[in-house]
């Protein structure tokens, strides 16, 4: 299924240095929607969780496009496109979208993200 995949046209250290950072990042907006759902009501850390998933999903190109920048000789560009509409991120979640790597992995992001919004107040209990 992944065979098409750009990850395998990496080397092995290139493949290494993309899970370090896609782990580094999506510890970060996890931690970022853990830091900031805390004591609110149920629907805005749902919602918090969606807007980090919609930044994630429209920032994050450009970070890995500039990873892939000093892997690889492309040359230098924003990548950036419009946000992704609400269906743009149920595809994502719901497996609907390309069957690559990232995607999938965006989908697992999206529903980390959502889980940390939705029980934050009884996952702080489980913490301490």
């Amino acid at each position: 299924m992944y065979s098409e995949d750009s990850f395998f046209t990496l080397t092995i250290l290139g493949q290494i240095g993309l899970v370090a950072l896609s782990i580094s990042l999506a510890a970060l907006f996890l931690y970022v929607c853990w830091a900031t759902t805390s004591k609110k009501p149920i629907w805005l850390r749902l919602a918090i969780a969606i807007f980090l998933f919609m930044l994630f999903i429209w920032l994050m190109p450009q970070v890995y496009y500039t990873y892939y920048i000093f892997l690889i000789d492309v040359p230098w560009q924003v990548i950036i496109q419009p946000p992704p509409t609400p269906v743009d991120l149920a595809r994502i979640l719901f497996f609907a979208e390309n069957t690559n790597l990232s995607f999938h992995a965006q989908a697992v992001i999206g529903w980390l993200l959502i889980l940390v919004g939705l029980f934050r107040p009884k996952l702080s209990k489980l913490v301490r």
